[in-house]
């Protein structure tokens, strides 16, 4: 039963891309009509092999003075524009698998100090980019919608619970359980199984349980010795020893 949302359940498919010989200048054009800040760069395979972002664009674009008689005007020259798209890039993509978790995309995002990552399957082909902004579509689900999330992906899959048995009430996020299970790993299970779900930010565990079977049964008890039977048994020893022949060899 998969609760958690990956990657790939949140992450933008349609990507615009340009290819290895693309310019400056197209690339360019590309982040200002798409109102983006990188346009990944795809071979003829369409495996992904750079970005190029507005950063990469303006580190070609040098800023100087000309005189024009007793004036000074600025006047910008942009270096790159012939400049093919492999050429300008200036870092190697962080990429990310679809079905990677959200948790590990956050992570990778922050040891890297990115804001986007892009989604590429075995072959390195993009399949799409995930945002900072998309990390949190869970938590933007309604109450009701995640409540009932929960009732109909955990209490109604889980055999061992009654039906009413347990009852969940989600506010801002939170999970508030109560009811009564037959045994305290099914009260475990509820527990775990509703944190998973998307969207949920907290849960508050008042289940309780008729058995704690999480604790390990004692071992049977054993008989105490019997100390007729171990004089017994050490006689029958003795006096086998004494009965045995010994045999002297010249």
């Amino acid at each position: 039963m998969m609760l958690q949302w990956r990657v790939h359940d949140v992450m933008t498919r349609d990507v615009v891309t340009l290819p290895e010989n693309a310019s400056s200048a197209d690339v360019a054009a590309v982040l200002t009509e798409r109102g983006v800040s990188g346009v990944p760069i795809v071979d003829r395979y369409d495996t992904v092999v750079g970005v190029v972002t507005w950063t990469d664009i303006l580190q070609g674009i040098d800023f100087g003075a000309q005189e024009r008689g007793q004036r000074q005007n600025r006047h910008v020259t942009w270096r790159r524009a012939e400049h093919t798209a492999v050429e300008v890039m200036t870092a190697a993509p962080v990429t990310i698998a679809p079905d990677a978790s959200l948790a590990a995309a956050a992570r990778t995002m922050h040891r890297q100090n990115l804001s986007r990552l892009l989604v590429v399957d075995s072959r390195h082909r993009l399949l799409g980019i995930v945002t900072r902004r998309d990390l949190l579509q869970p938590f933007s689900r309604l109450d009701s919608v995640v409540e009932d999330d929960v009732k109909q992906r955990v209490l109604r899959r889980i055999p061992t619970i009654e039906p009413g048995g347990v009852q969940v009430r989600v506010d801002d996020g939170v999970a508030t359980l109560t009811g009564r299970t037959t045994n305290r790993s099914t009260a475990l299970a509820v527990a775990g199984l509703t944190e998973a779900v998307p969207g949920i930010a907290g849960v508050i565990d008042a289940l309780s349980f008729d058995t704690d079977d999480t604790v390990p049964a004692p071992p049977p008890p054993t008989d105490p010795p019997d100390p007729i039977r171990g004089w017994l048994n050490n006689s029958t020893a003795s006096s086998a020893e004494k009965a045995t022949p010994v045999i002297a060899h010249p």
